[in-house]
């Protein structure tokens, strides 16, 4: 159903004996008033009377233009790059905690994000995936707090009470992944793995790291060669 018009969806949905809720969301990729997806997904067996989320794109999601109302053009522009700085630094942040998990010998294969962020910030989760350099996957579920108490709580009831026999066996049955995904681009994953390793110097020598030495005299000018490659 996805990309069909709204109405031929649920009157689709609706002909199979389902109880159909609409629930509207800005896609950038479907057009406004088309069928995105449903919940549970197509394919999944439910019971006739079930009830539905067909999930509708409201088109693209509007962006507030900020109030630049007496900067000076350098200063305008500045806080956009203020803000991506923010969200790189924690990106950064986030790769080293994967790389020490690594070097503990915890594989971590793949990363899934829920929440608010993960839902609306496409900036922010290509940026994850960049630096990350790994795709960042969507958790199905909106409500991703509330299904984790949903599996704790069939984990406990146990699988003769009709839950389940352990964690895994719960998640397999009782979550799935968004379409959605964001894949790093290799130009720009390239160009954060340089930027992470000066990074790294700081991080290291300020926080004193034993045996880090950041050459600190020639930083700067790895910058800007960094950013004249880019830019060229």
């Amino acid at each position: 159903m996805r990309d069909q018009a709204a109405a031929d969806a649920q009157a689709a949905l609706e002909a199979e004996g389902l109880v159909v809720t609409v629930d509207e969301r800005s896609n950038a990729s479907i057009a406004a008033g088309n069928a995105v997806k449903t919940e549970p997904a197509a394919g999944e067996t439910v019971d006739v009377g079930s009830a539905v989320t067909l999930i509708v794109s409201t088109g693209p999601k509007p962006v507030v233009v900020p109030d630049v109302v007496g900067l000076l053009r350098p200063d305008a522009k500045t806080r956009a790059e203020v803000y991506r700085a923010l969200i790189e630094a924690t990106a950064f942040g986030a790769r080293a905690i994967v790389e020490r998990l690594r070097e503990h010998g915890v594989a971590v294969e793949r990363v899934v994000c829920c929440g608010g962020i993960a839902e609306k910030n496409d900036l922010f989760m290509q940026i994850y995936a960049d630096v990350l350099g790994r795709p960042m996957l969507v958790a199905g579920s909106t409500q991703t707090p509330a299904l984790g108490s949903a599996i704790a709580a069939a984990v406990t009831a146990g699988q003769a009470a009709g839950g389940h026999a352990g964690f895994e066996a719960a998640q397999q049955k009782m979550t799935r992944l968004a379409e959605r995904r964001f894949d790093p681009e290799p130009a720009a994953a390239r160009t954060y793995d340089t930027l992470y390793a000066l990074y790294r110097e700081l991080h290291d020598s300020f926080g004193g790291v034993p045996g880090a030495n950041a050459e600190l005299s020639t930083l700067m000018k790895r910058l800007l060669a960094l950013r004249g490659q880019v830019l060229n």
